[in-house]
This record gives structure tokens, C-alpha cells and sequence, in this order.
């Protein structure tokens, strides 16, 4: 892991006021982001890893962008974006690498619904982690309903070019019973 991810997740998580369940969550997400990056993009720059394990770090702390807060999921996700990448500019500046605060900044903004080669990536990224890991606990906190939009969300904003890769991967959740349907009943469709 490259020393500026280290020393900057130090800092979000020293900050942190989520209760630990929460932050593990958000912590892990972000590992596994880079993780997901680094197999699809081994090459992947300093910069386009920075905003992969931070495009999330809003919610390391209780007061964040809700989704009620919106009229409408997008308007929710493009402030939500907005403020991460406020969020990682300051945490940058702080640790003297405002160098990449533009781009990184940029990229967070972009990673909901991608438009250039590395906003994609990033968002790609996010999306497999969704499907890696966080998809369990999303369903076990937020239920059936909302699962099914998620799912609809994150498959759906997975470039074409990516989506070969999406379908050959073995995720663990293509082995839940519970999951499977939903996956199918959205996804699919």
C-alpha cells in the first residue's frame, strides 16, 4: 500500500465518530476498492488510488450527506460526491500533497457516474467492491427493497467494457440464496 493511503487512512479513522461496525464497514470498502482498482488496473496512478480508497470518506463520520436530505438518489450522490472531495482536498492539504487534490478531488466528483478513462475506473471499482463484500451488509442493514435499488444502481453504472469481467467474476453473493434472486429480478432485466 502506498505510504500516502496509509498515513491518510490513519487520519480518517483517527478522526472518525462512526460507531466501530460502521467505520469497519467504510474502512473495508475502501481497501477493497483499491484492491478491485489494482486487479483491473495494475498501473493505476498515485492520484487514481488516492481518490479510489477515499471517494467514500464522508461517511467515516455521523454528520454526512443522507439520501432523505434529497429529492431524488442522483441529487443525492452528486452532493455526497461534492463533499467527499472537499472532505479528501482538506485531508491532502493537510498532509502536504495538495499537489494531488485537483485531479483526486475531480476524480471523486466523476465517481458516480464516471465519463473519463479514470473516473471510470474508480467507479468501476466501487462497484465490484459493492458486489464483493459490502453487498452482504447492505442487505442485512437496509433490506430487501433497498438492496434491489442498490444492485439496479451499481450494475447498471458498470461501463460496457467492464461488464464481461463483472459476469465471469465469482463473486461470493452469486452464491446466496438469498441475493441470487434479487441480482436476477434487477440486474438482469
Amino acid at each position: 500500500m502506498l505510504p500516502i493511503l496509509q498515513n491518510l487512512l490513519s487520519y480518517f479513522v483517527t478522526q472518525s465518530d462512526r460507531p466501530i461496525e460502521k467505520l469497519r464497514h467504510e474502512v473495508n470498502h475502501a481497501l477493497n476498492s483499491v484492491q478491485w482498482l489494482l486487479v483491473l488496473a495494475p498501473d493505476a496512478t498515485e492520484t487514481l488510488q488516492v481518490a479510489t480508497m477515499f471517494h467514500d470518506c464522508e461517511r467515516f463520520f455521523e454528520v454526512r450527506t443522507l439520501p432523505a436530505e434529497f429529492g431524488s438518489y442522483q441529487e443525492y450522490k452528486q452532493a455526497h460526491a461534492r463533499n467527499t472531495a472537499q472532505l479528501i482536498s482538506q485531508a491532502l492539504n493537510a498532509h502536504n500533497r495538495a499537489d494531488l487534490s485537483p485531479h483526486v478531488s475531480e476524480l471523486i466528483e466523476r465517481h458516480e457516474v464516471g465519463g473519463t478513462p479514470e473516473s471510470d475506473l474508480l467507479m468501476t471499482a466501487d462497484s465490484f467492491a459493492y458486489f464483493d463484500k459490502n453487498i452482504f451488509d447492505y442487505y442485512r442493514w437496509r433490506g430487501v427493497d433497498e438492496t434491489k435499488k442498490k444492485i439496479a444502481f451499481m450494475y447498471q453504472r458498470i461501463p460496457k467494457e467492464w461488464r464481461s469481467r463483472f459476469d465471469e467474476t465469482d463473486f461470493d453473493f452469486r452464491h446466496d440464496e438469498r441475493l441470487v434472486p434479487l441480482f436476477k429480478e434487477v440486474a438482469l432485466t
